[in-house]
């Protein structure tokens, strides 16, 4: 029971140390993850194949581990890219079928409808580098949500005690 009341703390702080993170390196918090992420494969590989014997996946982990350390900003670039698309598409067949579907009286109530396929073509641009600045405002943003959550779940865990 100690454990798992220790997990929800360690959960809460660094969860709002991701939220400043995103709030202080922006973008940049993206490109130093996948960084770590392949120094990590890059040490694990060199583990695979000197403590376990496996050569091919300690190879492949490595091989993996250097193009991500290396290019993490071009990975990262793709991956926004990809994801903005994604995004974008996901928006407009949302809207289109917002449009198709009997919609809820009362404007409050279109203005939700119509909300999410918005947000969701807006990010979407955004990703793919359209209005730059917004992303950074966006990356802004997920950091105060990110932040408030890990508050949230800190005074959660306080009040449990």
């Amino acid at each position: 029971m100690k454990d798992l009341k220790a997990n929800k703390l360690l959960m809460a702080i660094a969860t709002i140390v991701v939220g400043v993170l995103l709030i202080t390196l922006k973008g940049a918090i993206v490109s130093i993850a996948v960084t770590i992420f392949g120094v990590y494969l890059i040490v694990v590989g060199v583990l695979d194949i000197v403590k376990r014997g496996q050569l091919v996946n300690g190879l492949v982990k490595i091989a993996v581990g250097v193009v991500a350390a290396v290019l993490s900003w071009l990975i990262v670039v793709i991956a926004s890219v990809l994801l903005g698309v994604v995004l974008i598409i996901n928006g407009v067949t949302s809207l289109l079928q917002v449009f198709k579907a009997k919609r809820p009286k009362g404007l409050l109530a279109n203005l939700l409808v119509f909300a999410a396929p918005i947000i969701s073509i807006i990010g979407g641009l955004c990703l793919c580098g359209a209005w730059g600045g917004l992303a950074v405002t966006m990356y802004t943003v997920a950091g105060i949500v990110v932040i408030l959550n890990g508050v949230v779940s800190l005074v959660d865990f306080l009040a449990t005690k």
